[in-house]
């Protein structure tokens, strides 16, 4: 059975799509992504769009 990503529980999506590029072995870490949001959730660091807080 296919598991969407949206039908995780809570904020678990984002925790699944900001590991995505850790998987893969793009950066060591979710906030070294510089595509992604991960940087303004766990450290506050600027991404280049506006993002409204969860």
């Amino acid at each position: 059975m296919e598991r969407k990503v949206f039908d995780l529980p809570g904020h678990a999506h984002l925790e699944h799509m900001h590991k995505n590029p850790v998987r893969k072995g793009l950066v060591g870490s979710a906030e070294e992504w510089r595509h992604g949001s991960a940087g303004w959730y766990l450290v506050n660091r600027p991404v280049g769009v506006e993002i409204v807080g969860l």
